[in-house]
């Protein structure tokens, strides 16, 4: 299925930040900023403290999704909180969902 694009939603939750409202919006600010066609969504769970951020990624399989959106993630945490706390990464969820999509067929998107 090379050249063929599926859709993912994956969602990292991450054990820090879950109390921290002004770090949940900075995140969504940097990742609507860098990142809008991703529609991201950031959630908190204050009992526990954890954050968790869902993006919808295109990508050829599902581990070239999770690799993007780890790349997404790294430059979002680091724009809003700063390179010397990388996160606690607790859980990965990648969902395939809706079409795949030939690359061929995709419409150009000026840059």
């Amino acid at each position: 299925m090379e050249g063929t694009l599926m859709n993912y939603r994956i969602t990292v939750t991450i054990a820090e930040h879950g109390r921290d409202e002004d770090v949940a919006e900075r995140l969504l600010d940097v990742f609507e900023e860098e990142y809008p066609q991703a529609g991201a969504v950031v959630s908190q769970n204050v009992a526990s403290g954890e954050l968790s951020m869902t993006v919808a990624v295109e990508a050829e399989d599902p581990f070239k999704a999770a690799d993007t959106t780890s790349t997404m993630i790294a430059v979002a945490h680091v724009r809003s909180i700063g390179p010397d706390a990388p996160p606690t990464v607790l859980h990965v969820d990648v969902d395939l969902v809706g079409d795949e999509t030939s690359v061929d067929d995709r419409e150009l998107e000026p840059a």
